[in-house]
């Protein structure tokens, strides 16, 4: 998980601010936005107040992150060695807190328009946001009703309403957060939990997009762990050897359907022998371990 100065920092990027400009629109030294960002010093609330402002982010989303990152209960079980800095970005970003988890079930109960589009969209949550009962309105007010629901519709553009709904029943009471889910629910969610990116996402670079098949690599990877496995005797060929173990056969015919799912944790080459093998990689046996830790 990032650390609240790592937050401020990609913040105040997104945000086109030097430290200077900041610093001079906070009232305070560079120096003290520098230990902010570098965590040597704690922002004080009515300090993170401005910086909310300043970034257009809820105040409410800074203080999650503020608490979440300083609290030692919170394990981060997400492999980031898998992906892209810009995924692990939109991965840091993926939670919610009580109140939004609560709008959450009242749009799913009562099948909000918004959850039944494949992505999340603005202009029907805005539309959605009419079903919502006048006492959970007045709980919190208009205003910042609209700032709960700002910070569910972002983490509705990447999060399947399905699989959320499947996390939150488990523990109502817990706060949603992808890096913190155990490890099989973060399979779950690599494999099939995400919206994967339409037309529009791939046109401005966003949304998100997992090519390793988690728990089939779970499968896998434990068969290669101790010597890589003779596939073909040609480097495509069809169908593979009789003595190719059952498990890695259920997953394809040929090399080429057993790789598309685990390409990026193997290397499949030619060996001295000239016998084409199927070997873990350096990031394949981090994933294996990762399978291997406990998990508490």
């Amino acid at each position: 998980m990032d650390s609240f100065g790592t937050v401020l920092k990609r913040a105040r990027t997104q945000a086109d601010l030097t430290q200077e400009q900041l610093a001079e629109k906070m009232g305070v030294s560079v120096t003290s936005v520098q230990n902010w960002e570098s965590g040597k010093t704690k922002v004080r609330i009515d300090k993170l107040e401005k910086l909310a402002y300043l970034y257009n982010i809820p105040l409410q989303t800074l203080t999650i992150e503020m608490l979440a990152s300083s609290s030692p209960a919170r394990m981060d079980n997400f492999p980031d060695f898998l992906f892209d800095t810009y995924t692990n970005d939109i991965i840091s970003t993926l939670h919610l807190n009580l109140a939004q988890q609560e709008l959450f079930g009242i749009l799913y109960i009562y099948h909000a328009e918004c959850l039944d589009r494949t992505g999340m969209h603005s202009d029907t949550l805005r539309e959605d946001l009419k079903r919502i009962p006048f006492e959970f309105v007045s709980r919190f007010g208009s205003i910042q009703l609209l700032n709960i629901a700002e910070g569910l519709y972002h983490v509705l553009r990447y999060v399947k309403p399905d699989f959320l709904v499947r996390v939150l029943r488990i523990d109502p009471e817990k706060e949603f957060d992808v890096r913190m889910l155990p490890k099989e629910l973060i399979c779950d969610f690599i494999d099939n939990g995400y919206q994967q990116p339409d037309d529009t996402d791939w046109a401005t670079d966003h949304g998100l997009w997992f090519t390793v098949s988690m728990h089939k690599a779970k499968g896998i990877l434990p068969l290669l762990a101790e010597a890589p496995v003779h596939l073909t005797d040609g480097k495509w060929s069809d169908p593979l050897r009789e003595d190719v173990p059952e498990q890695i056969r259920r997953f394809g015919t040929a090399p080429a359907q057993i790789r598309s799912q685990i390409e990026a944790l193997t290397d499949y080459q030619e060996d001295a022998q000239h016998r084409w093998m199927l070997s873990l990689n350096a990031r394949g046996r981090e994933l294996l371990t990762w399978f291997l830790d406990h998990e508490s």
